[in-house]
């Protein structure tokens, strides 16, 4: 029958059923589903539909108290398009019989269709029935079979193999009202009502069941699919389309119940697939009115997703969407609308899919929501309360269409944790305890529903959670023992120490104010961060918790108050401990920001081999050891400063007070370390700073000592001892040095093997010096020495010494006996300093400064002075009697350069000194090798 025949008798309105099995006569030639567009590429991310009508508009945007969402671990692929499809239905009325014909997409010409994609298909029946009351709610049902072969309109096999090949309803330029539906004809053939279009629905495959006089499932035809708005969204405008809705029918294998591939190569003649299209028809008040013929146009897609749906008609009478499921295999997913009961795995509840309109909605199947897209996973932190609020909540994977209102309810996750979602679809969570890094499972689900507020309310619904880290919390003043999550932390640090494992996170709240948790100490375990509360926890690129107003404290009455393991990080915290305050051999890199760290009995930090980027406000040690220190780093790189808050102590206060005592004690080795000291207080030490390199060392240090005090220190305040091949730079400024019974102030002596690469660079400014000048052993002020083939280059400016036993300043080139050899190159430059000499009968002290190159003849040293601006007195009596402000010694074969030299010899040094250093006089050791030359020395320029 043509579809453009009519019957020759008028429409009745008596219930008729028609089908008609494949090889009954309606059997249609082979006709194409033409693609009108080649395939398009998959897009980055699906997005929801809008619609106009919503009373929540799409969600877009992460909250920014919230982590960060991954995609979910089985992240969808989109949908993609194929191209158009046209099917003509006429015969819609009581007693006629309904016929089917496909049609190319009338705007495309002969010509693009031989170059695109189509495959085969066949009608093979078709059927029609009515139910109900004319006008009052009576409906015809038609439904339409096709089987579907994989080859072009030619017959000529496709080489690449379909998967869940879908038909979705799409509206054109050319449908009626926003409807993928067109050419609405009536008997007569006069155009319908185009207000009918709109209440045309799409149903699965039914039949009439005359026991019942009710519609019932059509067994083998439930071929309706329903989609997520953010599915058929991502499609973009299929060529040729103004949308594409989120319903259509899949086409199933028609020998295979287990599968819906459509097989590469198929044999002629070999249809692999049917598809049941079934439409249902409101019947109009006159029968005159009820259409007769339709186009309906669909887009071709492949879907990667196998699912199938249960509709609302099979709500009704019971089917078996779980059978069909189960017989596609494991991992198949059941689309599920209002007004279900099913939930669980692989059930996805889309809720409604809209049937007509572009931009908003003008009829629907189910209710007033629809799921824009399944809910992405959010981040969580384990043991960490993650609260989202509702711009980043649930509502953003819903569209919601008035007069209706998302609301939202739901407690509780899957894995045991906490959770609790607010009707506007906000959210808090908190993960199982101990779940995240370290524990077995790393992702959990809320549960909630979700509801229109017209009476659809899904069934339980999950939204995925990842834990991506974990954290553990103590506080000593949580009410009872907790379990280590936020909201309820451990009451002591040794809880958090035994659930904890390598890689996470110990915060600790500051408390009562009190040792927090403990006074047992912590142990880290590797690459463990720990935070007290003095510092913002911030996990990757989350921030959790600001800073607190102060730090929290651990400590330990009888040991070490932390022992680092391998890679860890520590802030926030201040720590304290009896042998030891922070304590780590080969522990990689520390990365601190310390409050305080004390020892009463040991040193503040005692780290070997590794590498720190760490602060702390204040350091303070007493250690009674015999070799002891206040600080002891070796072999450490990196960088640590000292911050202090104020005058000099503020910084800590450390000492050393064993025989060999040193308060802080720098070993560079082989790493090359960044220290500042800032408002330190280093005393009653033999020694108050000591770095020190082997020959064999490669380090290097950079130093800086500012506004420090050395008070009382028996022996050298700082002492700088270069022998490797590293080269170091020294910045001491600020600082005041008073040892009544010590040696030495500031010294630098340097005995090693220099290279163009290792001159070592020091610049003293504005330091006060003043150490005892009874000490029968001797000592000077400032003592720089270059012995061996040691390279250096020295500024000393503004600097004040008033009392010592040797020299206010000491400054030589040449060897530490008169036995050595060696080329050693001194570059000073002493600038505006003041020397005071002291004039006690006991004092041992020679001139203000003296300058030395050389001590045997055979050396080769070089020393360059340039000295101005200085006020340097002579010594007036005392046990080697008068003396003068400086006194200059040179070796034959050495260089004694003298800037701004005027004459030559004894005189012209004595000349240029006085002259430019407010009248000093100098006296000359050895005149007849005294051979000074006019240069320029080169100041130190500091990295």
């Amino acid at each position: 029958m043509s579809d453009d025949l009519r019957p020759t008798r008028r429409p009745g309105a008596r219930p008729l059923s028609r089908s008609f099995p494949a090889g009954l006569g309606f059997l249609l030639p082979a006709v194409l589903l033409a693609a009108c567009s080649a395939p398009q590429p998959p897009a980055a991310t699906p997005a929801a539909a809008a619609p106009s009508t919503s009373t929540s508009a799409p969600p877009t945007g992460t909250a920014p108290t919230s982590p960060a969402e991954p995609a979910p671990a089985e992240q969808r692929q989109p949908l993609q398009a194929l191209g158009l499809l046209n099917i003509k239905l006429s015969g819609l009325n009581d007693d006629g019989s309904v016929t089917a014909s496909v049609q190319p997409p009338a705007s495309l010409g002969a010509q693009a269709l031989t170059n695109l994609d189509s495959v085969q298909a066949e009608v093979v029946s078709t059927g029609s029935f009515t139910v109900g009351q004319r006008g009052a709610g009576g409906a015809r049902y038609v439904s339409v079979t096709f089987r579907v072969r994989n080859a072009s309109s030619a017959g000529t096999p496709f080489g690449t193999a379909r998967q869940n090949l879908t038909l979705l309803g799409a509206s054109t330029s050319g449908t009626i009202a926003q409807t993928p539906y067109s050419q609405l004809l009536r008997f007569d053939g006069t155009a319908a009502d185009p207000a009918v279009a709109a209440t045309i629905l799409p149903t699965p495959g039914m039949t009439y069941d005359r026991t019942t006089d009710a519609p019932v499932l059509l067994a083998g035809a439930q071929d309706l699919q329903v989609f997520t708005e953010g599915e058929v969204a991502a499609l973009g405008n299929v060529a040729g389309t103004t949308r594409v809705f989120p319903f259509g029918f899949v086409v199933r294998n028609r020998t295979q119940t287990s599968s819906r591939a459509l097989a590469a190569n198929p044999a002629a003649g070999q249809y692999d697939g049917v598809v049941t299209l079934a439409l249902k028809f409101p019947l109009q008040a006159d029968a005159a009115a009820d259409p007769f013929s339709v186009m309906v146009t669909f887009a071709v897609v492949d879907d990667p997703v196998t699912r199938v749906t249960q509709s609302t008609e099979e709500q009704a009478v019971g089917g078996s969407v779980q059978a069909r499921a189960a017989a596609l295999g494991a991992g198949t997913q059941i689309a599920t609308l209002c007004g279900t009961a099913l939930s669980g795995a692989n059930t996805l509840f889309v809720g409604s899919a809209t049937t007509a309109g572009n931009t908003g909605r003008t009829a629907h199947i189910g209710g007033n929501v629809a799921l824009s897209t399944p809910p992405t996973a959010s981040s969580a932190i384990g043991n960490t309360l993650l609260s989202v609020p509702a711009a980043q909540g649930l509502s953003r994977f819903y569209s919601v269409y008035s007069p209706s209102t998302l609301t939202f309810a739901g407690t509780g996750t899957a894995r045991g944790g906490t959770a609790t979602v607010a009707s506007d679809g906000s959210y808090t969570f908190i993960s199982k305890p101990g779940d995240g890094v370290g524990s077995t499972a790393t992702s959990d689900s809320l549960n909630y529903t979700v509801s229109d507020g017209a009476g659809c309310t899904s069934p339980t619904q999950t939204a995925p959670v990842g834990i991506n880290q974990r954290v553990w919390y103590v506080n000593n003043a949580a009410n009872g023992a907790g379990d280590g999550r936020q909201t309820t932390p451990f009451q002591t640090l040794a809880a958090a120490q035994s659930a904890s494992a390598a890689a996470d996170t110990i915060y600790v709240f500051r408390g009562n104010g009190t040792t927090s948790g403990q006074n047992a100490g912590f142990v880290l375990k590797d690459n463990q961060t720990l935070i007290g509360e003095g510092s913002e926890l911030k996990v990757g690129a989350v921030s959790v918790l600001p800073a607190g107003a102060a730090p929290a404290s651990i400590g330990n009455f009888d040991g070490v108050g932390l022992t680092l393991a391998n890679g860890n990080t520590v802030r926030g915290l201040n720590v304290g401990g009896t042998s030891g305050g922070i304590v780590g051999t080969n522990f990689g890199k520390l990365s601190a920001t310390l409050g305080s760290v004390t020892a009463t009995a040991g040193p503040a930090l005692n780290l070997t081999t590794g590498t720190l980027d760490a602060t702390a406000i204040r350091l303070d040690a007493t250690n009674p050891a015999t070799a002891g220190a206040g600080v002891d780093l070796s072999s450490v790189g990196g960088s640590l400063s000292v911050l202090g808050t104020g005058s000099a102590g503020t910084g800590g206060t450390v000492q050393a007070t064993g025989t060999n005592g040193v308060g802080y004690r720098i070993r560079p080795g082989n790493a090359d370390l960044t220290l500042g000291l800032a408002r330190v207080q280093a005393q009653n030490s033999p020694s108050g700073l000591l770095f020190s390199t082997a020959t064999t060392d490669t380090g290097r240090l950079g130093l800086t000592v500012s506004d420090s005090a050395f008070t009382n220190n028996t022996g050298r305040a700082v002492s700088l001892e270069s022998r490797g091949t590293g080269a170091n730079s020294f910045l001491l400024e600020r600082n005041s040095v008073s040892n009544t019974s010590g040696t030495s102030g500031i010294v630098y002596t340097a005995g090693r093997t220099a290279t163009a690469n290792s001159v070592d660079r020091g610049v003293f400014r504005g330091n006060t010096v003043a150490i005892g000048n009874t000490y029968a052993g001797g000592g000077s002020g400032f003592s720089i020495v270059a012995n061996g083939n040691s390279r250096g280059q020295f500024l000393l400016e503004n600097n004040t010494v008033s009392s010592f036993n040797t020299y206010g300043m000491e400054l030589r080139a040449g060897q530490l006996t008169e036995t050595d050899t060696g080329s050693a190159r001194l570059d000073l430059t002493l600038r505006n300093n003041t020397v005071s000499t002291p004039s006690a009968a006991a004092s041992e002290a020679l001139e203000g400064v003296g300058l030395t190159v050389g001590i045997d003849t055979a050396e080769t040293d070089q020393l360059c002075a340039n000295l101005t601006g200085n006020t340097i007195s002579a010594q007036n009596g005392g046990t080697n009697g008068a003396q003068s402000a400086v006194v200059v010694r040179q070796r034959g074969g050495t260089t004694f350069t003298l800037t701004g030299l005027s004459g030559t010899g004894a005189t012209g040094t004595t000349n240029t000194i006085a002259s430019r250093n407010n009248g000093a006089t100098t006296r000359i050791r050895n005149s007849t090798t005294l051979n000074p030359v006019a240069g320029t020395c080169t100041e130190p320029v500091l990295p």
